[in-house]
């Protein structure tokens, strides 16, 4: 299986690509600001921020 992080996961277009990746059996890690993103269940998510680069180190590396 392979993994995937998303960004901008919680918006109208990260929502549905996460929709679809899960239906071709990805493992979906998403990176989100939001405190608790309302994602499906099985999409790890990792709060963060690209503006202010919080976060994103330590989703890419748990993301291999």
């Amino acid at each position: 299986m392979k993994n995937i992080l998303v960004t901008g996961a919680t918006g109208t277009l990260g929502r549905a690509l996460i929709k679809q990746l899960l239906k071709q059996h990805f493992q979906v890690n998403a990176l989100s600001s939001r405190q608790n993103p309302l994602l499906p269940p099985e999409v790890k998510i990792y709060r963060g921020d690209l503006v202010t680069n919080s976060g994103l180190i330590e989703a890419v590396h748990n993301n291999d």
